[in-house]
């Protein structure tokens, strides 16, 4: 596997097909001993895996070699193109164990039959689309390690994930314990939780040992940033997999899932401990971290300070709707009718928002200016679904986070996700927020086309759910992990919630098939993060001293890299800009994924609407962000903040919507 080629020793490669039946092995001094990794299995078993593991080296050989020889096209997955899209049910048809020409084949086609005999069709699947993904995602750091290639830190450490071959290595795990971790519904949750953090230790331990371009920031701290960041993986790895031991359960089901997550949480702990112990015969130690914030420290008086809020980079222009007005006039009257500004969840329970902080909220300009070429109807549909998105999430909060009732959440984000995974259904409305879904529910029934109306529950079912991880996070004072941070950010934050939203303004084009690629994938969570990473900074005084909330990544920065307050918003601005970047050359490259899928002329317009629509969303979101008076307590004056142009900021929403009519940008105070 690559995960066991350092740098300082590199393998041989010619391009020479390897002699035998199956793949070529690696040299034994660049793979640790698989009785180590898997102490208890049999003969035979060990035998298997060995086979796997240097099926895997072989593939990794391989690809460097097809890269150094300018094998080579815009996407990589043209390399070995069967292994790309390798699937369970293709194994049938395209591995022949007699073709003398593909070494590579030969090799899957003597281990796949012996690995899947005793498997079932769920577990065949998975372990393939791990093989692909991993093929996929080597392919691509293989390519993109040319000089002046720098992929954004997000983007890299997905890849890495899947290129180190730990999610490979996870599912050969469970095939030498006799397990399957996807069978239980609670626990493939953890499973999978355990999966990603084992992945990303043994890929950051990859990129430590083989000296890889620096990942996080272009600095000479990246093998210290590094460094951090395996030692929060690893403490979370840790945290993960005490989980099962602690969990209560009262049937046989739950308890046969419980210890069969507990042996597989210990099988990848045996694994991670052995890969560790060999390391440090085989590869150089990685760099110990300087004497400058070494130890994890307390948030202090510093952290509530002043910054300098960074000049935003946003290359697309700010539009707004037409509509603003109306819209704003209608949703003003339908936040009154539900009883946003009179009533909590509960009867006499204080309201989240007064009438007169509404309007200094001024959400109808978030979504005038989020979605500029909706029409009427479509941008009252969507302000009144954000308003009452927005309001519960600051209900929750006012209720809860400051009255410290986990409990009392939790059992209104279950009424709530109750009722959002059964829209169709009657209901008498019991509070403000039941009454907002009660009127909303019908209504997008109407407007929504079915496969986006149901796409867009569950992006708001995972929304809601998704609090309660937010609420432990307070309860505990538990600061997440970074990765961890990353992806659940994506939940919290509303991402699908949002981008579900911009492709019904856009007119919802987009094949389903299409969207769900990896590439379209990657464009939505583009937006996804650096909408919701900036937002972070400007609400971190508000979250930090008001909500009491640990998950906002200045915190973490603050807390895993050991930054100052004004060096960690000058990191998540970094990460932002990044992000950004990697959406417009992802944006770039769109041809060439379009034209790999047959794309129609229909389709093509459609994907140009859908990106216009995100551009769209980012210049907007920026701008209602230096505009409202939502994060005012941050202690970032809007008077003070900037976009990367430099030009001032308006905080008269009438001007900005004559602006608008008129063709040309708000003009400056």
């Amino acid at each position: 596997m690559a995960l066991y080629v350092p740098h300082h020793r590199p393998p041989r490669v010619d391009a020479r097909p390897p002699a035998g039946i199956g793949p070529a092995a690696p040299p034994a001094d660049l793979v640790p001993p698989a009785r180590t990794l898997h102490p208890a299995v049999s003969p035979a078993e060990l035998d298997l895996l060995v086979g796997w593991y240097t099926w895997s080296w072989q593939v990794y050989r391989e690809v460097r070699r097809r890269i150094a020889s300018g094998v080579d096209s815009v996407e990589a997955d043209d390399l070995i193109p069967w292994l790309a899209t390798f699937t369970a049910a293709s194994a049938h048809a395209c591995l022949d164990p007699a073709d003398p020409g593909d070494p590579l084949r030969r090799g899957l086609a003597e281990l796949w039959p012996r690995t899947v005999a005793s498997r079932s069709t769920a577990w065949a699947d998975r372990f393939a689309q791990a093989l692909a993904n991993r093929y996929r995602a080597l392919a691509r750091q293989c390519r993109d390690a040319a000089p002046g290639e720098f992929l954004d830190p997000i983007a890299y450490l997905r890849q890495q994930r899947a290129a180190g071959g730990g999610e490979v290595a996870a599912h050969l795990v469970e095939h030498a314990l006799g397990i399957d971790v996807s069978t239980d519904p609670a626990c493939a949750g953890q499973a999978a939780s355990l999966t990603e953090a084992f992945a990303d230790v043994l890929g950051l331990r990859q990129a430590l040992g083989r000296g890889v371009r620096p990942p996080l920031r272009p600095s000479p701290r990246h093998a210290e940033l590094l460094t951090r960041l395996l030692d929060s993986r690893l403490r979370h790895f840790a945290r993960i997999a005490q989980a099962p031991s602690r969990a209560p359960h009262d049937t046989d089901g739950p308890r046969r899932g419980r210890a069969a997550c507990h042996r597989y949480a210990e099988g990848l702990r045996v694994f991670l401990a052995a890969d560790a112990r060999w390391r440090g015969r085989h590869e150089p130690p990685p760099p110990a971290p300087s004497g400058r914030g070494r130890s994890v420290r307390p948030l202090g008086p510093a952290a509530f300070g002043p910054f300098t809020v960074p000049e935003f980079l946003m290359p697309y222009p700010e539009r707004v709707n037409p509509h603003l007005h109306a819209t704003a006039e209608h949703t003003r009257a339908w936040a009154r009718r539900m009883g946003l500004f009179t009533g909590g969840l509960a009867p006499g329970a204080p309201p989240a928002w007064s009438e007169s902080r509404y309007d200094a909220l001024d959400f109808p300009l978030f979504t005038a200016m989020t979605h500029p070429q909706a029409s009427r109807d479509e941008l009252d549909l969507i302000t009144d679904w954000y308003v009452w998105g927005f309001h519960f999430d600051d209900l929750i909060a006012k209720a809860f986070k400051h009255g410290h009732d986990p409990d009392g959440a939790h059992c209104w984000i279950d009424r709530v996700t109750s009722l959002l995974a059964s829209p169709t259904r009657d209901f008498r409305p019991r509070n403000c927020v039941e009454r907002g879904l009660a009127d909303l529910f019908p209504r997008s029934a109407r407007a929504l086309a079915r496969p986006l109306r149901e796409g867009f529950y569950r992006a708001t079912l995972d929304m809601v759910n998704s609090w309660a991880w937010e609420l432990a996070n307070a309860e505990h004072r538990r600061v997440p992990d970074p990765i961890e941070y990353i992806e659940a950010r994506r939940r919290t934050g509303g991402g699908e919630f949002f981008v579900t939203l911009a492709r019904y303004a856009g007119g919802d084009a987009v094949p389903t098939a299409l969207l769900e690629t990896e590439h379209l994938r990657g464009i939505a969570e583009a937006v996804i993060d650096s909408a919701l990473l900036r937002n972070d900074i400007f609400s971190y005084h508000q979250e930090i001293a008001y909500e009491g909330e640990l998950a906002n990544s200045l915190v973490i920065a603050q807390h895993t890299f050991g930054y100052d307050l004004q060096t960690a918003v000058d990191h998540v601005d970094e990460l932002v800009s990044r992000r950004l970047r990697t959406f417009a050359s992802l944006t770039d490259r769109l041809p060439t994924t379009l034209d790999a899928a047959d794309a129609t002329d229909a389709t093509r317009e459609g994907v140009a609407a859908y990106v216009d629509a995100l551009k769209a969303f980012m210049a907007g979101d920026l701008g209602w962000s230096l505009r409202t008076a939502r994060h005012a307590e941050a202690g970032t004056p809007v008077a003070q903040r900037t976009s990367r142009t430099g030009r001032a900021v308006v905080s008269d929403r009438r001007r900005c919507a004559d602006g608008a009519r008129a063709g040309r940008r708000p003009p400056s105070p």
